[in-house]
């Protein structure tokens, strides 16, 4: 199979590096919380930001008609807000992104998007790619599940290059 891990440590340091984020800035982190990954995720984000004094908040909602209120309260005690690879919240991110750009609060993803600034996330339409390989593999009796590893892909970072400008965030040379 695939998984779309990704590298939370260098996620953490790219918002810390880009946004010049330090101690005592807080780091909003807008989840669902019927998405048990989402939490995981949450967990080690906080972790890592927290070693470098920045405040981690979790601003959670389980349901789609909450996204609103929590985003809207998020941008306005946050100085970042970071998105994992939470389901809910991708599939209407176009909320939280209206929110937080217009109160000039960054966002970043786990998965990409137009909403973020800047990303450090897998191509998922190359994961579905490389699941459908494997499926393919199974189906025509190549290879059973037992003889396929897990699979995971190298993230890219991706700019914003027009979000930034808005934003007033420094993209670094050669992105």
């Amino acid at each position: 199979g695939t998984s779309d891990a990704v590298p939370f440590d260098e996620q953490a340091k790219m918002m810390i590096d880009s946004l010049g984020l330090v101690a005592g800035d807080q780091v909003g982190v807008i989840y669902c919380t019927n998405e048990s990954n989402s939490l995981f995720q949450y967990n080690a984000v906080k972790e890592l930001f927290e070693a470098e004094g920045i405040v981690v908040k979790a601003y959670t909602f389980s349901e789609t008609t909450e996204l609103q209120g929590i985003a809207t309260s998020a941008a306005s005690e946050s100085k970042a807000i970071y998105v994992p690879s939470d389901n809910t919240v991708a599939q209407n991110d176009s909320i939280v992104g209206t929110i937080c750009t217009d109160a000039n609060v960054p966002v970043f993803t786990s998965y990409g998007g137009a909403i973020c600034y800047a990303s450090l996330a897998i191509d998922y339409y190359e994961l579905g790619q490389e699941t459908g390989k494997m499926a393919a593999e199974i189906l025509l009796g190549n290879k059973t599940t037992a003889d396929i590893d897990v699979a995971t892909l190298t993230p890219t970072v991706v700019y914003n290059n027009e979000l930034c400008a808005k934003l007033g965030i420094t993209v670094p040379a050669g992105n």
